[in-house]
């Protein structure tokens, strides 16, 4: 089977609702179900708190409200539930690497 004829759905990352996103994702759009903005950062494929404000993409301007609407030229709707519970389990153990304890010396 070929993933580019049958692309994987795309999802609203609050509350997991598939999303039409053929005609686009305007900035005023929300989830038909949960009314949560589409058009947000979290929502963005370029996304990741491990980068300079949260943003993969280094010529977006920032933004503070990560979960509210917003006016980014960069912005391209696709993080699904596996990215983001990957991302934090990545930051989760970049954390723990930071903070490592360290045993007595000797």
């Amino acid at each position: 089977m070929n993933t580019s004829e049958h692309p994987k759905p795309k999802k609203c990352i609050f509350c997991g609702s598939v999303i039409d996103t053929e005609l686009g994702i305007g900035r005023r759009d929300e989830c038909p179900t949960c009314g949560k903005d589409l058009h947000s950062c979290l929502q963005c494929i370029f996304y990741d708190e491990a980068y300079a404000n949260s943003c993969r993409e280094p010529q977006a301007e920032p933004v503070y409200e990560k979960d509210r609407s917003n006016f980014c030229d960069y912005f391209k709707f696709g993080r699904d539930e596996a990215e983001a519970e990957e991302l934090k389990f990545r930051q989760k153990a970049q954390l723990e690497a930071l903070f490592k304890k360290v045993g007595p010396k000797t």
